[in-house]
């Protein structure tokens, strides 16, 4: 083996031996620094430390600031749900903080115009026990009024339809009578004292053609006329269909009003005329 040769392979083991020096020095070093920044710290948090992998404080400063962006807000704007959501004691601190007034009475709630307060006072402490915040009662109270008002604005479509319905139902019952009815109906309804309260009562128990009926048989029959005579008094005058096909049978029965009719009487005669006029009215 030349000389050359035997200096290559010394320089070569000597290299590595150093580089090996190198490498346990630095190992060392890093362990006595990580010692050195650990100082102080219990078992646990050691533990904590080395299943974390946190290698030196920047690393757990990384961690927190990371961990900081990850929730989105400092740890004074966090909260923390408890375990049984059902527990009121632990719940209601939180309805707090979200929001919830202090006390029921300090909803601002909606009312609409004409409206006393009843249903806002009766609500408050629902909402409050329920945890409700001061912007979820207002929209919550807002959606009951407008659902309300759509409610009360469909009742009464319905009653105009339904009235509207009843009444093209008696003018094709009373025919040419039917005004003189409606007029009699009404003059029945003041004269025996009642006022428009007390027929919209009867008016929503009965409905509408009913009502007007009921009246107007009232009238008739207090100023029922004598039908020989042809003279009217009170609500007589024009009669509805029905009612002139009930009165023809009933003079036909009559025997002193077949004995005027067929001797020629005028008033009979004009009677039975506009009778049957009425009727196919």
């Amino acid at each position: 083996m030349s000389e050359t040769q035997t200096n290559d392979g010394q320089q070569t083991q000597q290299t590595q031996t150093n580089d090996g020096q190198q490498t346990q020095q630095t190992q060392q070093t890093q362990q006595t620094q990580a010692a050195d920044w650990q100082t102080g710290f219990s078992d646990e948090q050691r533990g904590y430390v080395h299943n974390k992998g946190f290698k030196a404080p920047v690393d757990v400063l990384d961690s927190y600031k990371n961990l900081e962006k990850l929730m989105g807000a400092g740890s004074d704007r966090l909260l923390k749900l408890p375990e049984k959501m059902d527990d009121d004691a632990a719940i209601m601190p939180i309805f707090d903080r979200l929001g919830r007034p202090g006390k029921a009475e300090e909803y601002k709630l909606p009312i609409p115009d004409g409206q006393d307060t009843k249903f806002a006072d009766a609500v408050k402490p629902v909402m409050h026990k329920l945890g409700l915040t001061q912007k979820q009662a207002e929209g919550l109270t807002k959606w009951w009024n407008d659902t309300q008002a759509m409610a009360m604005t469909a009742h009464t479509e319905t009653q105009q339809t339904e009235r509207g319905q009843q009444l093209d139902g008696l003018r094709k019952e009373w025919g040419a009578a039917y005004e003189q009815n409606i007029g009699a109906a009404r003059r029945a309804a003041a004269e025996f004292g009642f006022d428009k309260e007390a027929i919209d009562i009867i008016e929503n128990s009965m409905g509408l053609a009913r009502t007007l009926k009921l009246f107007n048989d009232i009238g008739s029959k207090v100023g029922e006329s004598a039908f020989h005579t042809g003279e009217t008094t009170g609500f007589g005058g024009t009669l509805s269909p029905a009612q002139a096909r009930g009165e023809i049978a009933a003079l036909k029965g009559d025997a002193e009003f077949r004995k005027k009719y067929i001797a020629g009487d005028r008033a009979a005669r004009t009677r039975m005329d506009q009778l049957h006029l009425w009727a196919s009215a």
